[in-house]
């Protein structure tokens, strides 16, 4: 069951394990676009919107700090899922800090991969509601006040 655009997801690694982390994605529904290096997921990112980017911590031309802070510079909001070898808690705050949406243990394990999927459908599902809620809540404030 492929999803709509809105749901593609992008797996920024280049690693073997990459492979896995696809698979895992794919049979949720999710299409994904793989890249294997920051300057590329980049690229990609400002073309088109991704529900879910996975990014290693490490990658051969930087790291995640390097693509989350590239896509604060470029203003392109997505929700960001670091990979990490060695997740201590240092490494998550600064995740965190530079606007990570959750932070994986590697290798990437099913259940880890279709909760953080799960997290943030759940999100979006959200986000939609309020942007529906809020332009009825202005015009009846805007009305009220014309009273």
């Amino acid at each position: 069951m492929a999803m709509n655009s809105m749901w593609e997801t992008m797996v920024v690694s280049n690693t073997e394990a990459r492979g896995r982390l696809v698979d895992t994605i794919e049979r949720r529904g999710f299409e994904v676009i793989c890249a294997p290096m920051v300057q590329v997921a980049l690229e990609l990112a400002g073309k088109r919107p991704f529900a879910v980017v996975f990014c290693d911590r490490e990658l051969t031309d930087g790291s995640c700090s390097d693509f989350l802070l590239g896509l604060r510079e470029r203003k392109i909001r997505t929700r960001v899922v670091v990979i990490s070898r060695t997740a201590d808690w240092d490494q998550y705050l600064e995740a965190m800090r530079l606007g990570a949406f959750d932070m994986i243990p590697a290798p990437c394990q099913p259940d880890d991969v279709e909760w953080t999927l799960f997290q943030a459908s759940r999100e979006e599902r959200n986000r939609s509601k309020l942007e529906t809620v809020r332009p009825e809540s202005k015009g009846a404030k805007a009305s009220e006040a014309a009273a």
